[in-house]
């Protein structure tokens, strides 16, 4: 349930996206933490939000995101120029996923982290330093 608390902040805090990469080059879930940010953070869409979530969000996170999708992003929070860092693999109770690291400018021009956990595909959660720093920092240390 600790998880899915973090989404909600997450998900009311975070919007936005550019990037210069192509998806050639990135993984399944390096794309779909760019579709994330693009489609659902900086969306004013709720329709689009809807659709993502749907699709795309971890069966066990889905009424969290539903109920923030039901909400278009505010400017604010949006995050811009939007990359990836990296990912890793991990495991935590004998689940296996993928954590992705993405940078960004919010509109006030402050550099932005954001890490995403996966699991079978899907998007799980999200973490910044601003709403969880100690969970953030632990799992930001796993990127070199």
């Amino acid at each position: 349930m600790e998880k899915f608390a973090y989404a909600v902040i997450l998900a009311l805090l975070l919007a936005g996206c550019s990037s210069e990469q192509t998806s050639k080059s990135l993984s399944v879930e390096e794309q779909l933490a760019l579709q994330y940010v693009e489609q659902f953070q900086n969306s004013k869409d709720v329709e689009v939000k809807k659709k993502f979530v749907e699709e795309h969000i971890y069966t066990d996170a889905k009424p969290i995101f539903t109920l923030v999708a039901s909400t278009p992003s505010k400017d604010s929070v949006a995050l811009n120029d939007v990359s990836i860092v990296g990912s890793v693999d991990y495991e935590k109770d004998g689940e296996k996923g993928k954590s992705v690291l993405v940078r960004g400018k919010k509109s006030n021009g402050e550099d932005v982290e954001e890490i995403f956990l996966f699991s079978d595909g899907k998007l799980v959660w999200g973490y910044t330093e601003a709403d969880d720093k100690a969970t953030f920092d632990k799992l930001r240390m796993e990127f070199k």
